[in-house]
């Protein structure tokens, strides 16, 4: 039997189909600005938060070490600082339902691991998100920073890997000092038994970097475990 070529849809046709579709999907739910919440429509960027997003970019996407828990990992990357319009737009993400904002901050991330790799290679063959324990995931009902890095892993081409299980619960980590922080996370996490992560190079994402506790104890878990190297990405780091 002839096969029909005419019929099948070409790559050309194909993409002017999903632009379409992403053109209605936008006209029937506008975008919105991810950090004043304000519909934007088609418009690239909301001209209101522009200035105050100029004001929020780091100039230096590596997070300085002197000032945070980072004892077994290499480097943190973060472009935004956790103020303001971005630390509500995060608070809207993890407490709202909010999961619409995690394209564009996974997008920024990604981007931000861009200019960190021009300035110094960036060098990760798995990415892995910071887990989640079974009480945050029943109350929330989502995941964020396995979302983050699912939507980052698409962005860069790299596999993600839930390769951590959270194996007790913690408090909240906000309400304490740095010594408390370390103390609250240490021993709560543990590599997956179905896992393998030795000699890979891991990119560890979460949503924001305070001291550092959290996402440093699960690259120590990592690198016992054979990890060859960890670094950090996220969206936002505090002062």
């Amino acid at each position: 039997m002839r096969e029909n070529r005419a019929a099948r849809p070409n790559g050309q046709n194909m993409e002017r189909i999903r632009s379409i579709g992403e053109w209605i999907v936008e006209l029937l739910f506008p975008r919105r600005c991810p950090l004043c919440d304000e519909v934007i429509g088609f418009a690239q960027s909301c001209a209101d938060c522009e200035p105050e997003l100029r004001h929020l970019v780091r100039q230096t996407v590596y997070v300085e070490r002197q000032t945070h828990e980072m004892t077994a990992l290499d480097a943190v990357i973060a472009g935004l600082w956790y103020e303001d319009a971005v630390r509500e737009a995060i608070k809207r993400l993890k407490f709202a339902e909010r999961t619409d904002l995690i394209e564009p901050f996974a997008k920024r991330a990604a981007q931000t691991l861009r200019d960190a790799d021009a300035v110094h290679p960036v060098d990760f063959d798995i990415i892995i998100p910071v887990p989640s324990s079974a009480k945050e995931l029943r109350e929330r009902g989502y995941d964020v920073p396995k979302l983050l890095a699912k939507r980052i892993a698409k962005e860069t081409g790299r596999p993600m890997q839930c390769a951590l299980d959270k194996i007790r619960e913690t408090q909240r980590q906000r309400t304490l000092s740095g010594a408390q922080r370390r103390k609250n996370v240490k021993g709560a996490f543990a590599l997956k038994p179905t896992v393998s992560v030795q000699g890979h190079s891991c990119l560890i994402v979460d949503d924001v970097f305070t001291t550092g506790a959290t996402m440093n104890e699960c690259a120590k878990m990592l690198v016992q475990a054979g990890a060859a190297h960890c670094i950090g990405l996220v969206i936002a780091v505090t002062r």
